[in-house]
């Protein structure tokens, strides 16, 4: 379970993937020259806020959860299917070569002869859309992109800078900083270049951090990143309101006057969000008139291929998964408890009162020590187990050192630890079997989510310590024979 945790997020056939057709799509009156899209990768919305070339922009807030991971995301911004239905859920599971089967916004762009550019220092992008982008550009993150990078129709510039420090000092170290005064700079002086009087420059992020670097849940910090306009064509009347992630790419359709990639989801009250950024003065009333009416035939056409609404199907699939992860646990701890009658295995209430005790300043301490319990306290895979392997030791130990202390009993110590090998056994068995070797849709909590590893390598150093212990009671049973 913990070896291939990642790998269980991810199912590249995805959920649910109906599409629709936007047919005839209108001509607008006018519409930007070209498009810049500059994603700031691990810039959380209250940091982007206090950046001074971001005060020139009119800025919305872009809701990424459920998981605030960075290919699951740049999936979503750029088909406008959400993470549940996208099965790109991870930054690890090996993709098709001809990448993921939804439409993306690159890919309708250049099937509308527009041309694509990006520069990044990943090669992501190109595994999850190779047919997206006409000038694919790689170069390390000291470079500065936005002097090395030819504007064509549509250009993505996708620095990491400010996520590699976050994730390696954290939000309050000084590298940080100068991560953000380096991306002050070179954004200040990329916008005086630019003419926003033709151009359009959207500003966005993937995810944001948690203080201490990492992210992954949908702590508040983590979920909400900007979606910031500056130039022709978007009038944001209200700033700071709440915008899906899943309505960029319907956004850059509707202002490059391209159409809708065929498997996004636009539900019937997103519509009016999308076309209040519109500047009525440039694109005309017939074309927002006509796009409007066009966006709510496609929202209905794919819940008619769809064949329920949106809030049915996550409804009763939530409810279909919850219920047999309860059913599932209650009928393995009764299995598990016909089994110990069955062996003559039996446990007072003393030792329930331990387990629960232990279980619950397990995790209260992790918490204080890492600030959540969820997917975001692994940040990444090396950092994450050089903690928590040192932490489960120490506290398994330290918790039956006092347990002996009070008791004076080996026998207690095998009991309690045993008892405890059980309980994660029927959870790690229930929450395999509810939500699937592959975890389907709809994705459940982060913490459940994180339930599997954190269990997985808290039972192998329980099982590790009970061996150690039953040992030193058969040796002292034999020495004192």
């Amino acid at each position: 379970m913990a070896q291939y945790f990642d790998e269980r997020f991810g199912n590249n056939s995805g959920y649910y993937l109906v599409s629709a057709t936007e047919k005839q799509v209108p001509i607008p009156k006018d519409k930007p020259k070209r498009l810049i899209i500059i994603l700031v990768d691990g810039l959380r919305f209250d940091e982007a806020k206090k950046l001074n070339s971001i005060k020139k922009f009119k800025c919305s807030i872009i809701d990424v959860s459920p998981l605030s991971m960075s290919r699951p995301v740049y999936t979503t911004l750029s088909t406008g299917v959400e993470q549940d239905r996208t099965g790109v859920r991870n930054n690890a599971n090996e993709l098709p070569k001809n990448g993921i089967a939804i439409e993306s916004i690159w890919e309708v762009a250049r099937k509308n002869n527009l041309e694509v550019s990006l520069i990044s220092e990943l090669t992501w992008w190109k595994e999850l859309f190779p047919n997206g982008f006409a000038d694919y550009k790689t170069l390390p993150i000291d470079k500065n992109y936005f002097e090395n990078i030819e504007l064509k129709d549509i250009t993505l510039i996708h620095p990491l800078y400010i996520d590699e420090d976050s994730h390696s000092y954290g939000l309050n170290s000084s590298q940080y900083t100068d991560s953000v005064k380096r991306l002050n700079l070179e954004l200040d002086k990329f916008i005086d270049k630019i003419d926003i009087v033709n151009d359009l420059i959207i500003f966005t992020a993937d995810h944001g951090h948690v203080l201490v670097g990492g992210h992954g849940g949908w702590e508040e910090g983590l979920t909400k990143v900007p979606a910031c306009f500056l130039g022709k064509g978007v009038n944001l009347q209200k700033e700071n309101t709440i915008l899906s992630v899943r309505l960029l790419s319907p956004i850059i359709s509707i202002v490059m006057g391209i159409p809708i990639p065929k498997n996004a989801r636009i539900d019937e009250n997103e519509i009016e969000e999308i076309f209040n950024l519109l500047d009525e003065k440039v694109y005309g009333k017939e074309y927002i008139s006509n796009r409007k009416s066009n966006l709510e035939k496609f929202s209905s056409d794919i819940i008619a291929a769809l064949g329920e609404n949106w809030t049915q199907l996550y409804s009763r699939q939530t409810a279909v998964n919850y219920t047999k992860f309860i059913a599932l646990l209650f009928l393995f701890s009764f299995l598990n408890f016909k089994l110990n009658h069955y062996t003559n295995v039996s446990y007072t209430y003393k030792n329930y009162i331990y387990i629960f005790l232990f279980l619950f300043i397990l995790v209260t301490t992790y918490i204080f020590l890492r600030g959540n319990f969820s997917i975001t306290s692994v940040n990444t895979r090396e950092k994450f187990l050089s903690f928590y392997f040192p932490f489960t030791a120490i506290m398994i130990f330290s918790g039956n050192l006092i347990n002996y202390l009070v008791n004076r009993s080996l026998q207690t110590i095998l009991m309690n630890s045993f008892l405890l090998s059980q309980i994660l056994f029927i959870i790690l068995s229930t929450h395999l079997f509810a939500f699937g070797i592959r975890i389907g849709f709809p994705l459940p909590l982060p913490e459940l989510l994180f339930l599997p590893l954190f269990s997985s390598i808290l039972g192998i150093f329980n099982s590790i310590f009970y061996l150690i212990v039953l040992l030193i009671e058969v040796a002292t049973a034999k020495f004192f024979k």
